[in-house]
């Protein structure tokens, strides 16, 4: 609860001077420049994204590129990938990698606020040791390596506004998203019995049960990428 008041308030406090300033320059009309006119002159923008209440971005923050196409619509790719290693109670040791792989388009009623639709792809991989139980009790041990694949579409309400010092900032106030497809895999070997005696050629049902006990938690994996997200800050630079 603490974190979410705090990326809050961090919202409030950037977003704000920029939307009453925004305000205020529909209000008094004239020359000065506004979000939609940066537009008008800009061809690309660099961007991060490193905080937000959305699970995605905030395990594997990305990076991105987009370019501006006129002023009213904005094209972007992104790429973020992060890698844990995690060690469990008993001295278990896994290797975890994720990947967020994106492509966005913006569209500008009218200054800086805007409509985001976007497609991505979520990866999730883990290699490491796995204990389970065959259907008659019987304890096993074994490697795997589990791949968990989801793909995402997202429909957004946002802000990004273009300063004239070629800053770019932006908030993904709401983030739908849907889980457009997904696949779990696990590749399973070096399967032991209690005793420590390797099984050489293991029975369908121990391999069904093996493989079974980690895809239910890469179905889970999939489905946390493909929950919704608020406030998702975005800095970067435009030229």
């Amino acid at each position: 609860m603490k974190k979410l008041l705090s990326v809050l308030v961090f919202s409030l406090l950037v977003a704000g001077p920029l939307l009453a300033q925004e305000s205020a320059q529909g209000t008094q009309g004239g020359g000065e420049s506004t979000s939609e006119s940066n537009r008008g002159g800009a061809h690309a923008a660099i961007n991060y994204s490193p905080v937000g209440v959305h699970i995605p971005t905030l395990v594997a923050p990305p990076v991105g590129l987009a370019f501006f196409l006129g002023n009213s619509w904005m094209l972007g790719g992104e790429y973020g990938a992060s890698r844990f290693t995690y060690t469990t109670t008993d001295k278990d040791k896994y290797n975890l990698t994720y990947s967020n792989t994106g492509l966005n388009v913006r569209w500008f009623p009218f200054n800086s606020f805007n409509m985001l639709g976007a497609m991505h792809q979520r990866n999730f991989t883990a290699a490491g040791p796995i204990k389970f139980n065959d259907p008659s009790g019987n304890k096993y041990t074994a490697e795997f390596t589990a791949k968990a694949n989801a793909t995402v579409g997202s429909l957004g309400l946002s802000n990004h506004w273009l300063t004239d010092w070629h800053f770019f900032i932006g908030f993904d106030w709401g983030v739908y998203s849907l889980l457009m497809a997904h696949s779990e895999e696990v590749t399973i070997t070096n399967i032991r019995d209690q005793n420590g005696n390797t099984v050489p050629v293991p029975s369908s049902a121990t391999s069904f049960a093996a493989t079974e006990a980690a895809k239910t938690s890469l179905l889970g994996i999939n489905m946390l990428s493909a929950l919704p997200g608020f406030l998702i800050f975005t800095v970067g630079v435009y030229f």
